[in-house]
């Protein structure tokens, strides 16, 4: 019997969550990434789900609009039943940690026992978040941390995996 894993990806809008996420199914697909254009990926509206069968687990990747809008309004049954969540920042902009650090706390408000992977987005644009501010959060989430570039599709898949470890 295959397990099913419900998996939040959340952050504000334009971070590049659905990025991060269509790039991952294309890789696990067994796609040429590279040949992805980035303009493919459109903003989500309210919220997309994603299915992505691996070896043993179904995992269904509930990726939610970032914008302000949505993210005050969508109920919390949409968030419950999740056992992890991606939680993604721009890592060129310091105002979208400060915003991970309280998308991360409305998901624990629902899921209780939820684990994190924080996930560093737009390395290929150079980090001006600090380190400490990252490191910070990191604890206080109890989370992984990953640095990526979805739109290079540099450590795309790490994030996803670091999730699962915890399944």
């Amino acid at each position: 019997m295959i397990k099913k894993v419900k998996l939040l990806v959340v952050g504000d809008g334009g971070v590049g969550k659905t990025t991060l996420v269509k790039k991952f199914i294309r890789i696990r697909q067994g796609e040429n990434v590279a040949k992805f254009a980035n303009n493919e990926v459109k903003p989500t509206v309210g919220l997309e789900v994603e299915t992505v069968d691996l070896e043993e687990v179904r995992v269904i990747i509930w990726d939610f609009s970032g914008q302000q809008r949505f993210k005050e309004t969508f109920p919390d049954r949409l968030l419950r039943g999740a056992k992890v969540a991606i939680v993604v920042f721009d890592v060129s902009r310091v105002k979208t940690l400060q915003s991970a650090g309280e998308w991360a706390e409305r998901v624990k408000s629902v899921n209780n026992d939820i684990k994190f992977v924080l996930v560093g987005n737009k390395i290929d644009l150079g980090k001006k978040v600090p380190q400490e501010m990252i490191d910070n959060l990191v604890k206080r989430l109890n989370a992984a941390y990953v640095e990526t570039s979805a739109k290079e599709g540099v450590n795309v898949v790490k994030p996803f995996e670091e999730a699962l470890r915890w399944v």
